[in-house]
């Protein structure tokens, strides 16, 4: 599944598991893989990145998008309702033909048509309408960005086909970590072993590549609150086992205990902030 928004390094400094050996590390991510689609589902939106292609309905001069985004490299038009994108839209040369909001900050949310622009609408009326190839994904709170460089890189040359990646220290690496080396992002599936990092390569739309020794690592981030809130539900999750997930626990001193299910209520607080409001979008 891959995206977790707690690794294993997270998960166990939190130190409420007492958990030190590696037994339970298939698990342990498999909760936290769980916690972080649900926070995706509850808060509508997704915090780590894609790149690839996704299609949105077509507007007049104002498009609210229906995902996050970071960078627009193409976005193609189908003025004539014939599911052929056949409309080019200029992103670099003054005057552009649309301007991405908020500015300043990211993500970008909505579309607006540049008055000064070359096209006269955006897919006025075309359901899909509009291709947008690009990278997506709410990432981190700005200004963080939503990559950072680790301290180590490639000591062994990878190839396209190996499904484990040798760094000069693991000791920076954990289960549940999303990496980029070069152009492609990687899943750390384990704990690594000495230096060994165990991968699911291609992730999010990137293609399997090839790097050199010496080549630098990155490792995404996403929102404190959104990692804080993934390790409360994988926490709670993994204790409620010893209740055998269970509605009420019966306890001789405080009698019938309810037990949460789905999302935990102090995981919802901490994310309400992130939740995605819907406005109704009028195509013409």
């Amino acid at each position: 599944m891959g995206n977790v928004y707690c690794n294993l390094g997270t998960i166990k400094d939190a130190g409420s598991l007492g958990l030190t050996s590696t037994s339970y590390d298939t698990q342990l991510l498999r909760i936290a893989e769980v916690a972080s689609r649900e926070l995706d589902k509850y808060t509508d939106r997704f915090f780590y990145i894609y790149e690839g292609t996704f299609y949105q309905d077509g507007g007049a001069t104002r498009v609210v998008l229906d995902f996050d985004v970071q960078t627009i490299s193409t976005m193609l038009l189908d003025t004539g309702g014939d599911g052929t994108y056949t409309t080019s839209t200029n992103l670099t040369t003054a005057p552009v033909d649309f301007f991405l909001y908020p500015q300043n900050i990211f993500p970008k949310t909505r579309i607006e048509a540049n008055p000064w622009g070359t096209i006269g609408h955006l897919a006025a009326g075309i359901r899909n309408g509009i291709k947008i190839t690009g990278v997506f994904g709410y990432g981190n709170d700005w200004p963080a960005d939503y990559v950072h460089t680790a301290t180590t890189v490639v000591s062994v040359a990878l190839a396209s086909t190996d499904i484990t990646v040798s760094v000069s220290t693991g000791s920076s690496f954990y289960g549940g970590m999303t990496l980029r080396i070069g152009t492609e992002q990687m899943y750390v599936t384990a704990t690594p072993t000495g230096s060994t990092l165990a991968v699911t390569r291609a992730q999010n739309g990137t293609v399997a590549g090839t790097a050199v020794i010496s080549t630098a690592i990155s490792i995404y981030d996403y929102p404190q609150a959104i990692t804080q809130a993934c390790l409360i539900q994988t926490v709670r999750t993994w204790k409620r086992r010893e209740s055998g997930y269970v509605n009420a626990i019966i306890n001789t001193d405080m009698g019938n205990i309810q037990v949460f299910k789905g999302l935990d209520p102090d995981v919802k607080e901490i994310v309400n902030q992130y939740r995605r409001i819907r406005i109704q979008r009028y195509l013409g």
